[in-house]
């Protein structure tokens, strides 16, 4: 581990760990559409039944899924373990 300066001038000590409060990111309307409605699929693509072509093969799974990291959905962190 090494020294770290965040852009406000902070440099916490090595071994720090650092938090955030997450409702700010999880309730903003530029994140999500409609962000205090509850919607147990907001997280999952739908999958598409069929693709155009002549042989009509079945879609490929979503690559999107509940369990996918992003940075607008951080309970499981967005670190660089999170790729």
């Amino acid at each position: 581990m090494k020294p770290f300066t965040f852009s406000n001038g902070v440099q916490p000590p090595i071994g720090t760990i650092v938090t955030t409060h997450l409702y700010a990111t999880h309730f903003d309307e530029n994140n999500y559409s409609d962000p205090k409605k509850f919607d147990g699929f907001r997280f999952v693509e739908p999958e598409n039944t069929c693709e155009e072509g002549e042989d009509k093969k079945p879609a490929s799974k979503s690559k999107k899924t509940m369990y996918t990291p992003s940075a607008t959905y951080l309970p499981f962190g967005y670190g660089r373990h999170a790729w």
